[in-house]
């Protein structure tokens, strides 16, 4: 699948002659044993230092221009060795056998799963910004409240990078209201 120019692998699934194709979702449950997660809140920088220009607003001088483009938010996930997250890992290498049979010998790496405590563990992670000129053909979306509330990583942003729905991870909470989950 060619991506603003780049080429990008992604697993999609075809219902029908006649549907589209759709990304597949993974969904793993397992504990999280480590993570990265937003929302991003002051203090937290991207820059490092800031200055005050001619008319009073903040000119913002980026002293790391190479940790933008590697903000993620991530997540560790263990089963602590149960046999169905055992399943997940193996699933995993399955799905990697598949894109392995289809990539250029020696153009992918091999996925080898983390340890948490001695147990085999999953690193999840997305990264917050893409290179502009990777998204040609993707809308830019603003960052959610809930996961930007200062605008640090709006603000970050700059020209060189978007936002866009790839770069999106939904998250979801279970409540207990009135003996029910919700």
């Amino acid at each position: 699948m060619e991506i603003g120019g780049k080429r990008s692998w992604k697993l999609g699934i075809q219902e029908t002659e006649e549907s589209g194709i759709e990304e597949v979702v993974l969904r793993v449950q397992g504990i999280v044993c480590n993570r990265e997660l937003p929302p991003i809140r002051s203090p937290f920088k991207v820059y490092v230092s800031t200055t005050m220009s001619q008319d009073s607003t903040y000119l913002y001088h980026n002293r790391q221009p190479n940790r933008r483009p590697y903000l993620r938010q991530s997540m560790m996930l263990t089963g602590l060795s149960s046999p169905k997250f055992n399943d997940a890992i193996l699933s995993i290498h399955a799905i990697e056998d598949i894109f392995r049979r289809q990539a250029v010998e020696g153009n992918m790496e091999v996925w080898v799963p983390s340890f948490f405590q001695g147990h085999p563990s999953i690193d999840v992670g997305n990264r917050y910004f893409t290179p502009r000129q990777h998204a040609l053909q993707e809308q830019p979306i603003s960052f959610s409240q809930a996961i930007d509330p200062d605008n640090i990583l709006s603000d970050a942003m700059g020209e060189e990078f978007v936002h866009t729905e790839d770069n999106e991870v939904e998250y979801y909470e279970a409540r207990k209201e009135a003996g029910r989950t919700k």
